[in-house]
């Protein structure tokens, strides 16, 4: 659940947010498939404004693949994989 103040700038700016987080790990997980990153646990999930941040792999450096998803239309905002 978004924090008050991330809910208050949501309805001062109207953005009605239509995925859930478990729907943007989904979305996350399914780009990753797509082109072929790895999908390792455990993950990192914040919840922004305007967009998830996920990250995987998260307790350690390297192959993370870094994803921003759309709280609005589940689009990918944002990807990267740090190989390392």
């Amino acid at each position: 659940m978004a924090s008050l103040v991330i809910r208050i700038t949501r309805r001062i700016l109207r953005v009605t947010p239509t995925v859930t987080r478990n729907d943007a790990m989904r979305i996350a997980m399914d780009y990753c498939a797509g082109v072929g990153w790895p999908w390792r646990l455990p993950v990192y999930v914040e919840e922004g404004v305007l967009e998830y941040y996920l990250m995987t792999n998260a307790d350690m450096k390297g192959a993370n693949v870094n994803i921003r998803v759309s709280v609005t239309d589940g689009k990918i905002v944002a990807a990267a994989f740090a190989r390392r």
